[in-house]
């Protein structure tokens, strides 16, 4: 994001989203990894050559902040599971196979994990595969957050934190209820605020997965998606903490958009997932 020069600009790119902390002492369905809560009526995706999906997060919506987060903003039902698949491959070219990424809906899902089809390649997110088929489970707690319209992935270390991190900061520790941690080095269990001892200088490090909010602008696809008036359904961020082969291309994330008339309309089905990194 470039430097923003006034309170005023800042207040215009703001948007509120409900940011998704991994908490393993949650007592809760939402989930990034382990295996998805489907019921038998709904089919494990597969993609375009019949291999299996991998699967990424469920959300139960009955466990997430109502919406719409702001008037007018995006609505979604009020109950119900929407679960995220990805073919994770090395090259995650997803554009080349419309069936790569996939979005399933159910208004009664089952609450316990189906069974891993037998033929589901290894995750390739890194070279060379090292057997992995699924990710561990990670409950995730839900928050309503300041999230901002151009705001980079990618934090640097400076004097002093700008208006934009030092406002989604604040709004971290409104909606948790707990300071943001000062640490000398990175953490498994973010957000941290990270001081460096030997020059002062500070960086905001949290992984980023929002429903709803501004997405992160990485290399231009979310700023287009965004002019082209798409809904960032859910933005998950590479994360480290769960898994070594959670990450999205070098260090990135992975966008699942959906149309206002498709949100409106409860097709699902009809939402894709964009990824791209530094």
């Amino acid at each position: 994001m470039d430097e923003i020069s006034t309170t005023a600009e800042v207040d215009s790119l703001c948007e509120p989203g409900i940011w998704l902390r991994r908490t393993p002492s949650a007592n809760t369905s939402n989930r990034l990894g382990g295996l998805p809560d489907l019921p038998s009526d709904l089919e494990w995706p597969r993609n375009g050559e019949g291999l299996p999906l991998h699967f990424l997060a469920q959300l139960n919506l009955s466990e997430l902040p109502s919406t719409p987060l702001k008037p007018g903003g995006p609505t979604l039902p009020s109950t119900g599971m929407l679960y995220f698949f990805a073919f994770l491959d090395e090259e995650l070219i997803w554009s080349d196979d419309p069936r790569s990424t996939r979005v399933l809906y159910s208004a009664t899902p089952a609450f316990a994990p189906c069974a891993l089809p037998a033929d589901i390649p290894d995750i390739g997110t890194i070279y060379p595969p090292d057997g992995t088929t699924h990710f561990p489970a990670a409950p995730l707690s839900a928050f309503v957050i300041d999230t901002f319209r151009g705001q980079s992935a990618f934090s640097s270390a400076r004097e002093a934190f700008t208006e934009v991190e030092e406002r989604v900061i604040a709004s971290v520790e409104r909606a948790t209820g707990a300071p943001i941690p000062i640490v000398d080095e990175d953490a498994i269990y973010q957000p941290v605020a990270i001081e460096d001892w030997r020059n002062g200088k500070k960086e905001l490090s949290m992984r980023q997965h929002v429903v709803l909010g501004a997405p992160c602008d990485i290399q231009g696809t979310a700023g287009q998606a965004t002019e082209d008036g798409l809904i960032c359904l859910l933005q998950i961020d590479t994360d480290w903490g769960l898994h070594r082969d959670f990450q999205f291309c070098d260090m990135g994330m992975a966008q699942f958009w959906i149309s206002p008339q498709d949100l409106r309309d409860g097709r699902f089905d009809r939402a894709w997932a964009t990824t791209e990194g530094g």
